[in-house]
């Protein structure tokens, strides 16, 4: 028997009503959370890139070059406006672009966008010398331009990469590697023959590499800004790869650095053909275009990926350096879901994604997975905000014991270490933005906002401390001590030194000072008399810190005031004098008697 509602209405019915519409409102008041942190791979617009690269510090944007075109490329990594009408994959243009016609004239085959560490400045190398800068300090990606060019000492080869390392930008010219240091606003170049047209660069354990045009591996040494000379490095260059169809930096099991291998030989970092390397590509074909549009990258993790460059479907493997061994985990994949892709690129911000850029101008982030599905459909990876991991470190200046560096994420909070460091002959009277102590204070157990970016250091403050003898002789006590000192400027019996504690008063000792020739007129703060004036028994407060002095100020005695020279006149020149005078006065009085 079906239960009525008193007016005849079936109850079950009313309850699937009510129930739906009280849905429908939850739904209105609070929508489900997009699920656009999984980026589905887009197609730009405007022309393919052979990379993708990002900016330092603002995880929204992501960037690429249009290869042999005009077009600087932006999309957004992260939606960058919430609930606004951008969402993550879209263009950074109006218009639904995703590339800006701003370069001028045409790039190379691997040309990048590189941005400062400020974040205000890409730089991209051009099929030539040419340099294209371009200004991205607007918060509307809409208002960038180019504001000029700089220049590389030559010409950037038509296939070569380019890296930036500590806002310096390397690439490679036919003759030798090139250098433009975007702080000093230099350029130079390490003149070799190089492998012409397809000489790479990298960086690795502080040196750029790259490529002769014998495949020899070459060796810059950035801090000693030459040519590598270690091992079996003569000039630069060490030993021959062989025939080079690919190439990649080689990694230790432990991680370090060990050289490089190409697909015949491996050379190891001191610049010798090593048969004991491990060779990667053992086995592996990488394709028909590689030196043109390829990069294989070593991985945060030890790992590479290896592919076939520009090739239609492509089969997905990976190399575990640390087990020397096919990566755990990583199935085998062969498909034409991410298209032609050129190369794979890490996620700066997220070490398990993983971002594609083809020659059909798809671009996607996967997901290293360990079902066989990387780059295929269902592996796209989930690029969320990752809150950079920044440092609080502690300096002790000039003590011991300081405490540990803490880490945490950008702008958080952390708790000031209880920790005090201790120094000989100083108390330690807490901590200090600034070396001086002319920033903000902090004690232990005080909360600090770490950085957006990078480290934060606070700095130990000292006051010295000194024993003073105590009313009991058999005594010592140690107090903070500063002193008043009194200078007699060319006097002698000045008073001696006062001290006392910071900020004290004290009184200006009566004991004056003499000097030959010079009354004492009592003391000032400035040797010249242009301070403040004391007097004996007048009260002086002490500094907070150190040792004020008190010049004495004189005035020179009238006796000491020097007549004018009348000369050294010999007593034979005195009285020929008078005599003159003598002889005068007869010859007036002889002429006034006539």
């Amino acid at each position: 028997m079906r239960t009525l509602y008193r007016d005849g209405m079936n109850w079950s019915r009313v309850k699937t009503t009510l129930m739906s519409f009280v849905l429908l409102l939850g739904l209105l008041a609070f929508p489900t959370p997009a699920s656009a942190e999984t980026f589905d791979k887009i197609t730009a617009t405007g022309g393919d890139g052979w990379d993708v690269t990002f900016h330092p510090t603002n995880q929204n944007y992501a960037f690429f070059v249009h290869h042999r075109g005009t077009q600087f490329g932006c999309l957004y990594r992260l939606d960058p406006d919430g609930d606004g009408p951008k969402q993550q994959g879209d263009p950074c243009f109006s218009g639904g672009l995703y590339s800006k016609n701003i370069l001028g004239s045409g790039v190379g085959q691997k040309s990048s966008a590189w941005v400062t560490s400020d974040g205000n400045t890409a730089y991209v190398p051009k099929n030539s010398n040419q340099i294209a800068v371009i200004d991205i300090s607007d918060e509307d990606p809409n208002n960038w331009s180019r504001t000029g060019y700089v220049e590389f000492p030559a010409s950037v080869q038509y296939h070569s990469n380019s890296i930036m390392v500590d806002d310096v930008l390397w690439a490679t010219a036919s003759t030798g590697v090139l250098k433009y240091d975007t702080t000093t606003q230099t350029a130079s170049i390490y003149a070799k023959s190089m492998w012409n047209p397809y000489a790479p660069v990298y960086y690795a354990d502080g040196k750029i590499w790259s490529v002769s045009n014998g495949n020899a591996l070459v060796c810059v040494d950035i801090s000693a800004d030459a040519f590598c000379s270690h091992g079996s490095f003569v000039d630069g260059v060490g030993g021959a790869l062989g025939t080079n169809n690919h190439m990649a930096e080689y990694r230790n099991t432990d991680g370090s650095f060990g050289g490089f291998c190409s697909g015949s030989t491996c050379v190891n970092s001191d610049g010798a053909v090593d048969t004991e390397m491990v060779n990667p590509f053992s086995g592996f074909s990488s394709g028909a275009y590689h030196n043109q549009y390829g990069i294989f990258y070593v991985t945060d993790q030890h790992q590479m990926i290896k592919h076939q460059p520009l090739a239609s479907t492509q089969t997905y493997t990976c190399w575990d350096y640390t087990t020397q061994a096919a990566c755990a985990g990583f199935g085998s994949s062969t498909h034409n879901n991410a298209s032609n892709t050129y190369t794979i690129v890490q996620d700066p911000w997220n070490s398990n994604c993983f971002w594609s850029n083809a020659d059909s101008r798809v671009i996607g982030a996967w997901e290293f997975s360990d079902g066989g599905n990387f780059a295929a459909a269902g592996g796209e990876c989930n690029i969320t905000y990752n809150a950079p991991t920044v440092t609080l470190t502690y300096d002790p200046q000039g003590g011991s014991g300081e405490p540990d560096d803490q880490t945490g994420d950008a702008a958080s909070d952390v708790t000031v270490s209880t920790t005090e460091p201790t120094r000989d002959g100083h108390t330690f009277t807490g901590w200090n933005t600034e070396a001086d102590g002319s920033g903000t204070s902090y004690s232990g157990d005080d909360t600090y906002t770490l950085p957006d970016t990078g480290t934060d250091t606070l700095y130990a403050q000292w006051q010295p401390i000194e024993e003073a003898i105590a009313p009991n002789p058999e005594e010592t006590i140690t107090i903070g001590v500063v002193g008043l000192t009194y200078d007699p400027q060319g006097g002698s019996g000045e008073p001696g030194d006062q001290i006392g504690g910071a900020a004290e008063n004290v009184t200006v000792s009566t004991t004056e000072p003499t000097r030959p020739g010079y009354t004492f007129t009592g003391w000032n703060t400035e040797a010249d008399g242009s301070g403040t004036s004391y007097s004996g028994d007048d009260t002086y407060t002490l500094p907070d810190t150190g040792t004020d002095t008190l010049y004495a100020q004189w005035q020179p005695n009238p006796s000491n005031v020097e007549l004018p020279s009348t000369g050294n006149s010999s007593t034979t020149e005195v009285f020929i004098l008078f005599s003159a005078i003598g002889a005068l006065l007869v010859l007036t009085l002889r002429r006034r008697t006539s």
